[in-house]
């Protein structure tokens, strides 16, 4: 199998401009991208700074579609989440879940 890797702005059809619509073709395709890493919001090493770097583009192309997932850490949260109400029903749903269980969810 043969794998052709684009920069977005020099892909054929599009010259990238159709994949940063913040989530808008995401959500009509229903694609979602979970990506779950220690590092997401703990600043130490290097794979934080490759997540925070990524995540900016990556939201720009998925919007809500694009979602970060990590331990919670008071220390970090203050400073780098942004905490909203889920606006899916599926999130709403896991949220609720997990509070049950007696998990920190924010």
């Amino acid at each position: 199998m043969r794998r052709r890797l684009y920069q977005l702005d020099t892909m054929p059809s599009t010259g990238g401009q159709g994949y940063l619509d913040h989530g808008e073709s995401a959500a009509i395709e229903n694609k979602w991208v979970f990506e779950v890493a220690w590092e997401v919001v703990n600043k130490v090493g290097g794979i934080y700074t490759v997540i925070r770097t990524k995540a900016q583009v990556t939201s720009e192309e998925l919007g809500d579609q694009y979602v970060l997932v990590g331990p919670y850490n008071e220390q970090y949260a203050r400073t780098e989440v942004e905490i909203e109400e889920p606006t899916h029903h599926a999130f709403k749903g896991a949220i609720d879940t997990l509070k049950s269980f007696g998990i920190r969810v924010s």
